[in-house]
């Protein structure tokens, strides 16, 4: 399976990461170690989170949750291809428009 990482992702993980770092003085890699993990499982079985409804995407999207940074990962699945979507603050009152 390949990866392709939107530019809105790897703007929200560039800056989720930098405030982890700078914030979490006691873990300041916890956000992308996380966020790697999570990755590499998805691309191994990428059906194993919740599917998410999302209306400007083509294929199925689907959300994991990053337990201990508190973030979402959308993400959708184009044949053979992982797209990530989105990076979300778990604790906002509403979901990203995708």
């Amino acid at each position: 399976m390949k990866l392709r990482v939107s530019n809105r992702a790897q703007r929200e993980a560039d800056r989720t990461d930098a405030w982890w770092r700078k914030n979490r003085p006691a873990a300041p890699d916890l956000f992308l170690r996380e966020l790697v993990y999570v990755v590499e499982l998805l691309m191994h079985s990428p059906t194993l989170s919740t599917a998410y409804e999302a209306e400007h995407f083509e294929g199925s999207v689907r959300r994991v949750l990053l337990e201990r940074s508190e973030r979402h990962l959308f993400y959708g699945q184009l044949g053979d291809e992982l797209v990530i979507l989105c990076v979300w603050g778990a604790r906002r009152k509403r979901g990203p428009k995708l």
